[in-house]
């Protein structure tokens, strides 16, 4: 019995949706008592993440459904106690804290901007709810939370120089896709890791951020980093009270085969990302002025020039405009 054939016998077989840790601990435990079935390889979580997602993305989705916060796979030909019938409804995870992840969105905008020095990458929060709704599920994990795009040509003053590079075929930007959350544990990871790799497909990098990780858990830790080597999906450490001072926990590994099908759906599903896309073509059209001129006042999402402002508006929960 193949891998997947084990996974695909353990939904069956459940009487409710389950989360890729429970279907891996599933698969390896005796399952009766004539076989025992054991997900081979280093990271059995890691290849059963990895089994589902390629097979969701397949024709009819290969025969499976899900649902979110948190994540549960099952079969499209079985009914679960705890399914949840309508996969678009938003479900929003509350908790003690005074903000959600939406708030976040400005220390990552601001720490983009100055990271990089005179050649910022500018973003832009891509808002889910205002995408064409399909009742099957069938645009989940393929919203990226905040887009982004870093103009290579934009720390040159000469426009000739600009016109010399295009000439020669070098690309005029790279785009980033990002996936935000509050916090990052051992057992949230592999599913909110796999949700930004499926969400990243049409950038040349991807990044995983979240305000909460705990670096000193060493376990966590060399999850992150056994993920990030086989994906090359990046994770950066928000720092809410000095966004310049976020951290890049491991580097994304950058994309050459971007995925234009999936650039071409969430153009077709989401307004913000297409006015993105269609704006990102506009502005390497542009000389060096007219750039200048433009980006100032542009769509892209405005951040906190003062960190100090960022925090306290964040404190008082008045940070969305």
């Amino acid at each position: 019995m193949t891998n997947k054939e084990k996974i695909w016998k353990v939904m069956e077989d459940s009487k409710k949706m389950l989360t890729i840790n429970e279907i891996t601990d599933m698969c390896n435990k005796p399952y009766d008592s004539d076989e025992n079935f054991i997900v081979h390889g280093q990271t059995p979580e890691k290849t059963v993440g990895s089994i589902l997602y390629t097979s969701y993305n397949t024709n009819d989705n290969g025969g499976l459904k899900r649902s979110e916060n948190p994540l549960r796979w099952g079969l499209k030909s079985c009914n679960y106690d705890n399914e949840i019938e309508n996969f678009d409804v938003e479900i929003i995870d509350n908790d003690a804290s005074n903000f959600d992840e939406r708030n976040l969105h400005k220390f990552l905008v601001g720490y983009m901007r100055c990271k990089d020095g005179d050649n910022p990458i500018y973003c832009k929060t891509v808002y889910h709810e205002g995408s064409k709704k399909d009742k099957k599920g069938q645009y989940l994990w393929t919203h990226p939370d905040i887009v982004g795009v870093k103009f290579l040509f934009d720390k040159y003053d000469n426009d000739d120089i600009i016109k010399l590079k295009q000439c020669i075929g070098e690309k005029p930007f790279c785009l980033y896709s990002f996936e935000m959350k509050k916090s990052i544990n051992t057992s949230t990871l592999t599913e909110e890791y796999f949700q930004t790799v499926a969400n990243s497909s049409w950038a040349n990098y991807g990044y995983l951020v979240a305000k909460d990780i705990d670096i000193s858990d060493l376990s966590l830790k060399e999850k992150m980093e056994r993920l990030c080597n086989k994906f090359g999906i990046g994770i950066i450490k928000l720092n809410i009270e000095h966004y310049s001072q976020s951290d890049v926990l491991f580097e994304a590994k950058y994309n050459e085969n971007i995925d234009y099908e999936t650039i071409n759906l969430l153009s077709k599903i989401n307004n913000d990302y297409s006015t993105f896309i269609n704006k990102c073509n506009e502005y390497i059209q542009l000389d060096k002025k007219q750039f200048k001129d433009l980006i100032i006042n542009s769509f892209f999402d405005k951040f906190y020039d003062d960190e100090e402002d960022a925090y306290n508006c964040l404190n008082y929960d008045s940070l969305n405009d």
